[in-house]
């Protein structure tokens, strides 16, 4: 599946853990991430329904220390992204629309000391 989506130029995939059980979602975003997808979750927050913001699973665990680190790991690919576009015109997409998968790291390292500065010079 990870090479037919790369072969689509999709890069990218969100899961909505709500929907999915703990094995299920550490399988496959695990099995993602480890493709090089950038992999973040999304919390189900399109219904009118008053869920909270931290994510849990089908049967409402939260998501494991690995889960978080995928997710906050493609978060900082994100905000790295969106950040270097606006600065330079040019984020993890190559010209030719790929990503630069060999500086996933930097874009991680560069995202989050973003957050970082962002919640820590919010104005309180």
């Amino acid at each position: 599946m990870a090479e037919k989506l790369k072969k689509m130029g999709i890069y990218s995939i969100e899961f909505i853990p709500l929907r999915n059980s703990p094995e299920v979602l550490e399988d496959y975003a695990s099995y993602f991430f480890n493709q090089g997808f950038i992999v973040t979750f999304g919390s189900e927050h399109n219904t009118p329904q008053l869920t909270p913001l931290r994510l849990y699973t089908r049967n409402g665990a939260h998501l494991s220390e690995p889960l978080r680190e995928i997710n906050y790991k493609g978060a900082c690919i994100i905000a790295a992204h969106q950040y270097l576009f606006a600065v330079m015109g040019k984020g993890f997409l190559k010209e030719d629309g790929t990503p630069e998968m060999d500086k996933m790291d930097e874009y991680v390292t560069l995202g989050d000391a973003l957050i970082r500065f962002r919640i820590n010079n919010e104005e309180r």
